[in-house]
């Protein structure tokens, strides 16, 4: 997507928009508009977005299940609420896609309000035994 790739979220979004107008169901566009929502700092209408997206989808992706993760942090959902994604984004990642996750998970921006809870720590160390 041209607009995405050159930042122009808000005439993306709108692209987006025209495209579910005709085709509601389009699990791809529906997570590109995410992506842009994100990216306007509309991350509660982003988590509707990636949400609608996966079950559409009916299948795991991991970059969805990452993203739906960083839309709830952002929107300030406790993370007993994200750690289900984060399983699921783990158990369907490749081996490389892991190694990425337990970095990603480490220097995320969209992650710092999660960073001193517990429960997150214990994840990200039980991620990285696993991955030993």
């Amino acid at each position: 997507m041209q607009l995405v790739d050159s930042e122009r979220f808000e005439d993306a979004l709108e692209a987006a928009d025209r495209v579910l107008a005709t085709d509601a169901d389009h699990a791809g566009c529906l997570a590109w508009r995410a992506y842009c929502l994100k990216r306007l700092d509309r991350p509660t209408e982003a988590v509707a977005a990636i949400d609608r997206a996966l079950a559409l989808e009916g299948t795991e992706i991991f970059s969805w299940l990452f993203n739906a993760a960083c839309y709830r942090a952002l929107a300030g959902v406790p993370f007993t609420q994200i750690k289900p994604l984060l399983l699921r984004a783990w158990h369907c990642a490749s081996a490389t896609q892991r190694d990425w996750l337990i970095a990603a998970l480490k220097a995320e921006v969209d992650f710092q309000s999660l960073r001193e809870d517990p429960e997150f720590s214990a994840l990200v160390s039980t991620f990285e035994r696993r991955t030993s």
